[in-house]
């Protein structure tokens, strides 16, 4: 007896189950496809603009600190972050405000209330400090850091210095220090200093 009749329906058994396979996943696609298409998306960002405003006003409230913050925000500006540590594990206190633009780019500040050399050294471990410190007045000072390891590098911050006057001291005050990182022109981060009221140039 051939052996040409079994090899036959061997082979078209085979492949009808490369078609049975084919079909199933073709299937499985579809079904996949419709449920991708059916599921609502929220296309808006995961970040809401922040009532920054309502929370300098807790934080006078509640601590007496007036905190720099804004009257208004340039057009197609918003806020993102607005928070205040009061009970931080360094002593220092410090304010925390971001700021995103049109076109995503990203000002944010960090100011350390009664800070010390220490807590400025920790803020910029990752960075070294360029030859261009000055001072804005004589209660402030701007000096650039650039970064140095791989995540900081080629990122630039400013670091303000925020000194006391003597008579400051006396009643209490002692020295800030603002921190800006950022993404935006450095034209950008002047306007946000100046709206702080911070200066810059």
């Amino acid at each position: 007896m051939s052996d040409a009749p079994q090899d036959a329906a061997a082979k078209r058994r085979a492949r009808q189950t490369v078609i049975n396979l084919v079909l199933a996943l073709a299937a499985t696609l579809g079904i996949v496809l419709v449920i991708v298409a059916a599921v609502p998306r929220d296309n808006k960002s995961l970040l809401q603009p922040v009532d920054y405003k309502s929370v300098v006003a807790d934080i006078k409230q509640s601590t007496g600190i007036d905190v720099p913050a804004p009257a208004n925000l340039p057009k197609g500006w918003w806020v993102n972050a607005a928070r205040f540590n009061d009970q931080p594990s360094d002593g220092v206190k410090t304010w925390h405000i971001g700021f995103v633009g049109p076109n995503n780019q990203y000002v944010g500040f960090d100011e350390g209330f009664a800070a010390n050399q220490t807590w400025l050294v920790q803020q910029t471990k990752d960075y070294l400090a360029n030859n261009d410190g000055h001072p804005i007045g004589r209660e402030l000072g701007l000096q650039s850091f650039t970064g140095q390891t791989a995540a900081t590098q080629g990122q630039i911050i400013w670091v303000y210095t925020q000194v006391a006057m003597a008579n400051e001291v006396a009643n209490g005050s002692s020295t800030n220090f603002i921190i800006v990182n950022s993404t935006a022109s450095k034209a950008e981060v002047a306007q946000f200093a100046n709206l702080l009221g911070f200066g810059f140039n």
